[in-house]
């Protein structure tokens, strides 16, 4: 999927790169080793990891992604298992691409927090349905503003 995703976002993004966690480390590399990797490729460069692990296979607190990530400095969103196949999350980032340098922001805010920035289907009385990221039940622009 990165290749997809770089090739979606290159126009507006050009600065932006794509990574799988395989091409920072060995497959199934624990996070406490792949993360750190990644972070001191580019200590200037802002990194958002998108993930649908929410750190509840790990037995260890400090193994989790989501405390690694914020322990290194690094941005993460997490991807909802409402949004089901590969496919699914395909359109949801497309949906929101234009908020992702928002989601950095928010990230740094909740750094010392366990909360989490979250993207997930929004479905409405009688509307199609849509993808939003939210933060502690928020919008993730209602978060930001408070």
């Amino acid at each position: 999927m990165p290749k997809e995703l770089a090739a979606f976002w290159q126009s507006s993004y050009p600065n932006w790169e794509f990574s799988h966690e395989n091409d920072i480390a060995k497959g199934c590399t624990h996070d406490r080793h792949w993360i750190p990797k990644l972070a001191e490729t580019d200590p200037d460069r802002d990194w958002l990891i998108l993930t649908r692990d929410k750190g509840r296979n790990d037995k260890r607190a400090n193994d989790k992604l989501p405390k690694v990530c914020k322990h290194h400095g690094c941005a993460y969103l997490i991807i909802s298992e409402t949004l089901g196949k590969m496919e699914s999350c395909k359109a949801a980032l497309a949906s929101v691409w234009t908020s992702l340098p928002m989601v950095i922001v928010a990230c740094r805010k909740l750094r010392h927090t366990v909360t989490h920035v979250k993207l997930s289907k929004h479905m409405a009385k009688n509307q199609a349905v849509s993808y939003r990221i939210r933060v502690q039940g928020r919008t993730l622009e209602e978060y930001l503003k408070s």
